[in-house]
Order: structure tokens, then sequence, then C-alpha cells
């Protein structure tokens, strides 16, 4: 009688066994979709599969590349070579020396400066004869003025020589103020929005994304650009503030003082030179995003406009131009 009863039993208890294993199944698939949640799709794959390859996948994929062009310049203003300072411009940190600068600094109190001084003393004798010659003219001891202009040229002048790096050193950090405002003032917001692109079909949108894909590899080639203009730049700051000396020391004879003077303006200008790259590299992106958008890349037929291609792949090249001429541009501010 009891084993006649247990097996009636058995269907309740197996229901009862598989409605809680359904229940644990449930609660595990509920919350495995709410830790991954599936992206919300405009359009439903199998029903309208047109529409959801136009809008889920071509138009992101052609605003994700044309936007990551900007992504490879908003992180190049960051880069000391181009924001720090002086002594810190192949450093890591924005106020710590680098080796390189430490090495400049050997070089040029070991080698250059004594050249500078020779060259001072060769003036200083050049100055003397000038006054033993006026003498033997006029056969009259030389006046207190010429004495005393002669001893404050060479205090000048000695001062110059010495300190010629850190001259420069100020010079630039002055003007790197320009730089360093710039970066911080500016804030990058636009990006390339497509826009509504019912119209356009999908083979234009393809084009449209291969061509994206060429301006997504030429930031890739800008940011290059980038590097190289700027490690370029420090190495000529570094390399002129080593020989500075000779150009200071220079300015004491009438002969050759304009070497003196083009040295200190060709100075300045690859200062600003900087300032101008900094600038073109903050300004660009939104450039970018007002030229390339959803009115000038699809006409109202839908058709991918010639113009948009065509200025979405010159806009890389004037930057590159741009970025090349930044040290011309800044002769042509300091009068050539």
């Amino acid at each position: 009688m009891q084993n006649h009863i247990s097996v009636l039993n058995r269907p309740d208890t197996v229901r009862r066994r598989m409605a809680g294993r359904i229940a644990v199944v449930a609660a595990i698939i509920t919350a495995l979709y709410l830790l991954f949640p599936a992206p919300a799709l405009a359009y439903n794959p199998l029903f309208e599969p047109e529409n959801w390859i136009k809008f889920d996948v071509l138009k992101p994929a052609i605003e994700g590349l044309l936007n990551g062009f900007a992504d490879f310049l908003k992180s190049a203003t960051a880069d000391n070579m181009l924001i720090g300072d002086f002594k810190s411009l192949f450093g890591s940190g924005s106020s710590q020396a680098d080796k390189l600068w430490n090495t400049v600094n050997a070089v040029h109190e070991t080698l250059l400066v004594p050249l500078g001084e020779s060259i001072l003393a060769l003036v200083m004798l050049v100055q003397v004869i000038k006054i033993s010659q006026k003498i033997d003219a006029q056969a009259t001891l030389p006046t207190v003025k010429e004495i005393v202009f002669l001893a404050v040229f060479y205090v000048i002048f000695h001062f110059l020589i010495v300190n010629s790096v850190d001259i420069c050193a100020a010079v630039y950090d002055e003007i790197n103020k320009i730089s360093v405002a710039l970066n911080k003032s500016y804030e990058f917001k636009s990006s390339v929005n497509l826009g509504d692109v019912a119209n356009a079909n999908i083979g234009v949108m393809v084009v449209a994304m291969l061509t994206a894909a060429l301006v997504y590899l030429s930031g890739l080639v800008c940011s290059i650009v980038v590097y190289v203009m700027a490690a370029a730049r420090a190495i000529q700051l570094y390399v002129m503030a080593i020989f500075s000396p000779i150009p200071f020391s220079l300015m004491g004879f009438e002969e050759t003082r304009s070497m003196g003077v083009n040295f200190c303006k060709n100075f300045l200008a690859v200062c600003l030179a900087g300032a101008i790259m900094v600038f073109m590299i903050v300004i660009f992106p939104t450039l970018f995003a007002s030229v390339v958008g959803s009115a000038a890349l699809f006409g109202d037929d839908g058709n991918l406009a010639g113009a948009a291609i065509v200025k979405m792949l010159a806009l890389p090249f004037l930057f590159i131009i741009g970025l090349i001429k930044s040290g011309a541009w800044a002769r042509d501010l300091l009068g050539g």
C-alpha cells in the first residue's frame, strides 16, 4: 500500500523539482542579461536588414573613423616637446630636467663658452688696436669715455657668453607660455555627426566608410608628422642653445654683428613655431568637424558629394603642410 502511494505522488515531486530547476535557470539568464545587456538596435536585422546595416553598422563606423582622426591629434599637445619647459623637452616631467639637457649644458660649459671667450678676447684686442691707432693719429691719450665704454663692453658680452644657454632657456620659457595657454584654454568638443542618412543607399555609405578609413590612416600619418616636427624643433633648440656663445660673441664685431642679430631672430622664430604648431593642433579637429558633416558628406539625393571626398582627403595634407611651414610663418611674423 505504501509503495502504491509513493508511486502516485512521484509525478508531483518530479514537477516540483522541474519547476525549481526552471526558476534557477531563469534567474541565471536574467542575471546574465542584466550584467551583459544587448546593444540597443535602431532597426531589427531580421525584418529591416538594409536599415540595420545603414543605421547600426555603417553610420557608427563612418563617424568613429572620422572622429578617430581627431583623437590622434588631441593627445599631441600633452607632449613635453611642444609644451614642456626648456630643460625638460625630452623628459617625462614638466619641471624635471632630462638627461639630454644635462649633456647640452655640459658641452656648452666645457667647449663653447671658452670658444666664445676667445672670440671676445679677439674683439677686445681689436678695440684696443683701434684706440691705439687713434692715439697715434692724434697724439693724445684716450679719453675716459672710451676706456669706460670698453670696460662696459667687456662686462656685457662676458655676461652674455657665460649665461647664453640660460638666456635661451628664459626666452623659450616666456614664449612657451603661449603654447601652454592655448593647450589649457581649448577643449575639443566638436565631433563629426552624419545626421540622417535615410536617403543614402548602402553602396554610397560603403564608399564613404572606405574614404573615412583613408582619413583615419591619414590621422596616424599626421600624428607621426607632429612627433617628428616637434622632436626636430626640440633638437634644433638645444643645438642653437649649445652654440649660442659664438653668435653672441660675434656681435662685438661691427662686421659680424648682423650674424648675432640673425641668430636671435632665428631662435625666436623656432620658439614661436611651437606655439603655431600647438594652435594648429587644437583648432584642426574643430575645423575638420565643421567641414566634414552630414550636410557636406551626403547630398539631398543620397549620393556622396564629390567635394566632400576631396575635403576629407585634402584636410590632412593641409594640416601636414601647415606643420612644415610653421617655422616659415614664425619668421614672417618676426619680419622675415
